[in-house]
Order: C-alpha cells, then sequence, then structure tokens
C-alpha cells in the first residue's frame, strides 16, 4: 500500500480494514490519545483496560466521547458495531482477536513491562508511553519485538520521540548533532517540591486543579528533575547520544540562545562533549522567568560542516551561535 499516512488510513477506512488499537490506562494522557484518536479514519479504538471502570467511562467522558460509542458489551461486538468495548482485564485487551496496536499508557513501570511482554507473546505491535519501562527494559523489548515481527515504539507526540525525530531530521540532512532535549522548569528549590504542593510550583490555575485530571505524583517527577533525567535516558538509548558524567545541568536558556549555550565548554557552551543530551531551564537561577523559552518544546543543536554551509544556515535565517558554526531547531510545544 502506497501514499501519505492520510490516504493509507483512508483506504483502510474505505475497504473496512481498520487498524484496531487497544489502550491501556485510562489517565491524562489515555483521554488525549482517545480524543484524538476517535477523530482519525481508518483506525478504531477496540478497547480501554484500567483497573476501574469509572475511571474509564470518565476519561471517555473528558475525551468527548458519547456513552454510546464506548458501549460495546464485549471484543467481538466491538468489531461488529465499531464501538469501543471497556474492561478491567488487560490480558484479554491484549489477546483480542483482530488487536493490532497496544498503547501502554498506565505510568506504572512494572505494568508497562508486563503488558509490553504480554503484547509481544500476542504479536501484538507496541507503542510505550510510559518511559519509566522504556529505560529500564527497553532495548531489551525492542529486541524481542523484533524477533516476534512486531514494532516497539515511542509514542509521538511525546516529547522523547519528539527529540529523536529531530535528531533523525539533523542526522539524515548530514549534520552531526551536538546535543538535542527538551525544555524544563527547573529552580535550585526544586527539590523540596512534594505533592502537596507540587501545583502552586507549576503554577497551575484553581480551575485546573479542580478538574482533577492530573496527577500530582507525576507533575512533582517534572519539578524536581527525575522525570527530565528518565526521558533523556530514553532519548540516549533510541539514539546513541551520551550524557554527560555528571548528568544534566539544566542551564537556563531561551530558543535564542540554544546553540550558543548547548555547545561544548571549549567554545563557550556548557557541554562536557558533542554528541549528547540536556534539559534547557525556563528560569534563571534567582527565578527570573527568560522570554522564549522552550519549557514545553523540544530541540537539537547541530554542527555546520564547513563554511559554505555556515554561510547558507545565516542566509536562510537559522539561528546561530556567533560562529555560525553551531545551529539549532526546535519544537515550542509537545503533543499533537
Amino acid at each position: 500500500m502506497s501514499g501519505n499516512m492520510t490516504q493509507i488510513l483512508n483506504a483502510r477506512n474505505a475497504s473496512g480494514n481498520l487498524l484496531r488499537v487497544g489502550l491501556i490506562g485510562a489517565g491524562k494522557l489515555g483521554a488525549m490519545f482517545a480524543s484524538q484518536l476517535g477523530r482519525i479514519p481508518g483506525v478504531q479504538l477496540l478497547g480501554v483496560a484500567d483497573l476501574s471502570l469509572d475511571r474509564a467511562r470518565a476519561a471517555m467522558q473528558r475525551a468527548g466521547w458519547h456513552k454510546e460509542r464506548y458501549a460495546a458489551r464485549d471484543f467481538d461486538d466491538a468489531i461488529r458495531t465499531g464501538k469501543t468495548f471497556l474492561t478491567e482485564d488487560a490480558k484479554k485487551l491484549i489477546a483480542a482477536d483482530g488487536m493490532d496496536v497496544i498503547v501502554e499508557a498506565t505510568g506504572v513501570t512494572t505494568a508497562g513491562i508486563s503488558h509490553a511482554f504480554e503484547a509481544i507473546e500476542n504479536h501484538r505491535h507496541i507503542v510505550m508511553l510510559t518511559a519509566e519501562a522504556d529505560i529500564l527494559l527497553g532495548p531489551l523489548l525492542s529486541k524481542k519485538a523484533a524477533a516476534a515481527g512486531v514494532v516497539y515504539s515511542m509514542a509521538y507526540g511525546d516529547q522523547p520521540a519528539l527529540i529523536c525525530e529531530l535528531v533523525e531530521w539533523a542526522q539524515i540532512s548530514g549534520f552531526d548533532v551536538v546535543c538535542a532535549g527538551k525544555g524544563s522548569r527547573y529552580l535550585p528549590t526544586s527539590t523540596a517540591v512534594n505533592p502537596d504542593n507540587v501545583w502552586q510550583y507549576h503554577g497551575f490555575s484553581a480551575e485546573r486543579i479542580a478538574r482533577n485530571e492530573d496527577n500530582a505524583r507525576l507533575y512533582t517527577t517534572f519539578a524536581d528533575g527525575t522525570k527530565c533525567c528518565i526521558e533523556s535516558a530514553l532519548v540516549a538509548n533510541a539514539t546513541g547520544l551520551i550524557p554527560q558524567p555528571e548528568g544534566l545541568a539544566f542551564p537556563p536558556c531561551s530558543v535564542d540562545d540554544l546553540a550558543t549555550i548547548l555547545r561544548p565548554r571549549s567554545e563557550g557552551g556548557v557541554l562536557t562533549h558533542k554528541g549528547t543530551v540536556e534539559c534547557a531551564a525556563d528560569t534563571e537561577r534567582d527565578g527570573r522567568p527568560i522570554p522564549q523559552n522552550i519549557r514545553l518544546g523540544v530541540y537539537v543543536v547541530f554542527e555546520a560542516a564547513n563554511d559554505f554551509i555556515k554561510r547558507s544556515m545565516v542566509e536562510y535565517g537559522i539561528k546561530t551561535d556567533p560562529s555560525g558554526r553551531y545551529a539549532a531547531m526546535y519544537r515550542p510545544y509537545h503533543r499533537w
């Protein structure tokens, strides 16, 4: 089957050969996934598995689904009617007849690993949203999936996958990657953040807090740097970039300064070596916000091989460091 992704999915939709997907985990990311999946032709959300059916129903409601769309009586009924079946049994979801792809979005390391192994045994493709599971056993799961003839993948739209996409763009364009990573809110006092005060740290509105859609424990890991370390390790595993000996430094940085700050120390930057990962902080160390920060985005810094490319980057408006040797490409947001 040839054509771009939209054409391929439209052809599947026209022929009735739907790509059938199972979602495990009905948290916020699961709801976001369902919201968009329900609008894509050629794809059916065959089932959603969560330990709480009430939570699964609430997620589908937040995703904008009418209750009739997720009222299938079982998986056979879901295939016959095009509806979605909600279940508490992830194993049955994975093993359901006609299932093609499993999206693991529990956020629980042990559960994510277990579900991935189960999916491989059942010859299902796996999209892993649980980054903690991926950094622990991702390379092994990828090898086992390949041996079984299925795909093990990050989730497009999540920051690690988008970082990898930028790294691949730079490499297949003939550039050497100097650094890649994401933005983050980070202050030296971040380690004092806990689930009881995390919303104040992130500056969430009372309205957002009242919706109770966000996980306080998870957002604490965003605040204290844990999640950045996890996702940077994931990117390093996937791309071959080598972490710095002392780990992440979280240098304060705007999008205009990415290529200047995220270059080797020997040339005025902060990196111990080229070909690494780093997170850019959105505030100065004294708490002052940085204009045009990349807190919600991802980036790659790459190197021009010669003077001709250096001149060309300037001519085409690419933001470089003062030497013109290093340049950055970035995406200001993640998700969608």
